[in-house]
């Protein structure tokens, strides 16, 4: 940047037309030539500033993109791990379960088998006392009595 001094004529020249007035004149103009120069450089380092913003802006995103990127894989890998855990412990779990019913399945199976057999031999042993009830030998008065049923009721032959 450079700036030039504005250098006043002498306060003893009252007239326009001077040679100072002139010289005055041309470090107006001068002046402001250099404040459009100025203006003029000022864009341009404003342009090139704004051009290294935009590279900034577009670095800082691709950056921001990365980081999205390395955030998702992180985050898939974490959930990937938490789904993998809940799944062995549910495959734990399951396993379990599945082992406790077969073993209660085995030991319902050998409960209702001792049950049957309690009841098969309650049931041989009723049989059993049934056929000695059946062995029995009736009395004597008992077998008069019989003899004397069957000669007293009606035979079909009789009608």
């Amino acid at each position: 940047f450079f700036f030039l001094m504005i250098r006043r004529p002498p306060r003893s020249t009252q007239s326009r037309s001077s040679a100072a007035s002139d010289v005055y004149k041309r470090q107006e103009k001068m002046q402001r030539v250099a404040k459009e120069l100025q203006r003029i450089q000022e864009y341009a380092l404003f342009k090139d500033l704004m051009k290294e913003v935009r590279n900034m802006e577009a670095l800082i995103t691709e950056y921001q993109d990365f980081l999205r990127r390395r955030l998702y894989q992180n985050n898939l890998q974490r959930y990937q791990n938490i789904g993998r855990k809940k799944l062995d412990k549910f495959y734990e779990q399951y396993v379990n379960e599945f082992q406790q019913l077969d073993k209660y399945v085995i030991d319902r199976k050998s409960t209702m088998k001792s049950i049957q057999e309690e009841e098969l031999t309650k049931t041989n042993e009723r049989m059993t006392k049934g056929m000695d009830l059946l062995k029995f030998k009736p009395k004597k008065e008992l077998r008069e009595y019989q003899t004397c049923l069957l000669y007293t009721s009606p035979s079909p032959r009789d009608s």
